[in-house]
C-alpha cells in the first residue's frame, strides 16, 4: 500500500489516505430476480459488485452469514466465483 500512495501522490500530486473496513469476508449472491432484489434493498449499504455486475454482500463476522442465511433462505451466498453464472 506505501508503493500506490508514493506513486499516487507522487505522479498525480492527490493526498492519500488508506482506511480500514469492518468487513471480514465477501460472498456472492445467488438466487432468483425476485429473491435477490428484495435482499439488495435491505442490505444495500454491505452489497457491492464484482467485474461481472454479479452482486456480493461484505460480511463482518460468520454470525452475520448465519443470520443472512436464516432471514434469505431462498439464496444462496457462495464465497467463490465459480458458482456464480
Amino acid at each position: 500500500f506505501d508503493v500506490v500512495k508514493y506513486r499516487i501522490e507522487n505522479e498525480y500530486g492527490v493526498s492519500v489516505r488508506f482506511a480500514g473496513l469492518p468487513y471480514k469476508a465477501a460472498r456472492w449472491v445467488i438466487g432468483s430476480d425476485k429473491d435477490v432484489e428484495p435482499f439488495i434493498k435491505s442490505q444495500g449499504q454491505h452489497v457491492c459488485y464484482d467485474q461481472h455486475e454479479k452482486p456480493c454482500v461484505l460480511l463482518s463476522d460468520e454470525w452475520r452469514l448465519k443470520l443472512l442465511q436464516e432471514k434469505f433462505p431462498d439464496l444462496s451466498f457462495p464465497a467463490t466465483s465459480e458458482s456464480v453464472q
